[in-house]
């Protein structure tokens, strides 16, 4: 009975059994997955448990969806083929690169492979999201990639260290703008995140996101909001920690825009920023 109920054409009548019994064979699972819709799929790959032998018939035959929801299932386990296909599909997929890169089981040669595709942005979701271990994994992929393309490191190594520095010199008096901007100009990735996060009241993590984010409106946001002076924003554009790319027209538009944006706007504009983020990730 159970078998003909997950063999069932309606997903309404189908889909339940396949989710959740665990009284369904292995050999009946993988009938259905080789030959069933989407929506079927779908169902399959949110099961508490999943076989490499199933794994590897829903990545091949599975649209967008279906491939999110088994990168995102910790019961599923993935061949090393199937690995590669879903590392491959990542490419330009922002949230597939983040599901995958949080895996615990990801070979460290295609983590490798994902990190070095993904965007800036990317990357430092992954290490705000990752719980220690993860993260320290992540942290050390990057190295190695960033080693072996003979690279300074992605930028993203040690906030917590930053932070304490930069707490100690605030606690002593000797931080300011000209510091920050010594650490722009020495291209310290770790001390400019933790200085202006302390000078914008605003999450390190956050922060280092938007240093390494591909767009610069959000980056001008929190440099309003903490009070810097052009000069200094422009010394943390100039250090070039994303693909900013700002030079000449757009240079100067973006020197003019910060100029008449106030900081009581940007403030509130900022606070608007986190907590967005903040539901995304919870959500």
């Amino acid at each position: 009975m159970i078998s003909l109920l997950a063999q069932d054409d309606d997903i309404a009548v189908a889909g339940p059994v396949l989710a959740q019994s665990d009284r369904i064979a292995e050999n009946d699972l993988i009938e259905i997955a080789k030959s069933k819709g989407q929506k079927h799929l779908l169902a399959i790959a949110i099961r508490a448990q999943l076989s490499e032998a199933i794994t590897d018939i829903l990545i091949k035959r599975g649209d967008k969806r279906v491939v999110g929801k088994l990168a995102r299932n910790a019961g599923a386990k993935f061949s090393h083929n199937s690995y590669e296909m879903v590392v491959n599909r990542a490419e330009g997929d922002d949230e597939l690169s983040e599901d995958l890169g949080l895996r615990i089981d990801i070979p460290l040669a295609l983590l490798k492979q994902l990190l070095m595709r993904a965007t800036h942005l990317v990357r430092s979701r992954l290490l705000a999201a990752a719980d220690a271990d993860k993260q320290k994994q992540i942290q050390e992929a990057m190295m190695s990639v960033a080693e072996e393309l003979g690279l300074g490191a992605f930028g993203y190594r040690d906030l917590a260290a930053a932070e304490g520095v930069v707490k100690r010199l605030n606690r002593e008096g000797k931080l300011s703008e000209r510091i920050l901007i010594g650490f722009a100009q020495q291209k310290k990735f770790d001390e400019v995140s933790a200085t202006l996060a302390l000078f914008s009241a605003a999450p390190v993590d956050f922060i280092a996101t938007l240093l390494q984010d591909d767009h610069h409106v959000g980056l001008l946001v929190a440099c309003k909001a903490a009070r810097l002076t052009w000069p200094a924003v422009a010394e943390i554009l100039a250090a070039n920690f994303s693909n900013h790319g700002l030079s000449g027209a757009a240079l100067e538009e973006a020197e003019k825009s910060y100029l008449l944006f106030s900081e009581l706007s940007a403030q509130r504009k900022l606070q608007v920023m986190i907590s967005r983020l903040s539901e995304k990730q919870a959500s």
